[in-house]
């Protein structure tokens, strides 16, 4: 059940990506932020720090969390994507993203872009992606740790015997670390009775 959620995840986050329109018109810049994610009620002394030091970013999870030794890597001639995970036997999980532009971003008409021009891009097709699928809402921009992203929360209704309800926390960011174009991808999933849990582990995330 675990690989269908993060396969769903995974495609969520492809097809934001993928329908994300041609249109210039500026986004509405929000400033709300997610419920909770400002202050943690856990007791963090007790948590694992995971340190991402290659790609400069730094998280907190549960002492019980595993890193899952399914780390993909896909290089290509003007990116290169990587993925870690890490998840728990009750089915939470997260997965990172990162996708490093050699090249600097591009936008999606083929030009050089700021990451200021691929926010944009990304909180447009997100916005427009949720008005045509009810399981995507609270969709807004949100800076974590001084990087400006996309936040949006996946709602599914699964079968029973593949786990029910689910919710999942969404946040896309938009970089230059170390003179390279870096777009994050962060999703964290668990069972709804888990979202503070999984609300904590988003506001403890630090980037270099």
């Amino acid at each position: 059940m675990k690989k269908l959620f993060i396969n769903i995840l995974s495609v969520s986050l492809i097809a934001c990506f993928a329908c994300e329109p041609r249109s210039q018109t500026k986004p509405t810049d929000s400033k709300t932020t997610p419920q909770q994610t400002a202050s943690p009620k856990h007791d963090l002394s007790k948590w694992q720090t995971v340190l991402l030091e290659e790609k400069g970013i730094k998280f907190q999870l549960p002492p019980d969390w595993r890193h899952d030794d399914s780390d993909l890597k896909s290089e290509k001639e003007n990116f290169t994507v990587e993925a870690v995970e890490w998840n728990t036997p009750a089915q939470e999980m997260i997965r990172i993203f990162v996708t490093t532009h050699h090249k600097g971003f591009v936008s999606l008409s083929g030009k050089a872009a700021s990451t200021e021009e691929r926010l944009g891009e990304k909180l447009q097709s997100v916005t427009k992606g949720a008005k045509d699928d009810s399981s995507i809402s609270d969709v807004k921009k949100f800076k974590l740790s001084g990087v400006e992203g996309v936040f949006r929360i996946l709602n599914l209704n699964l079968k029973e015997e593949d786990g029910g309800t689910r919710r999942g926390i969404l946040w896309t960011g938009y970089r230059v670390y170390q003179g390279k174009g870096q777009e994050i991808d962060i999703s964290i999933s668990a069972n709804p009775k888990s979202e503070e849990i999984l609300r904590t582990i988003f506001s403890t995330f630090e980037f270099k």
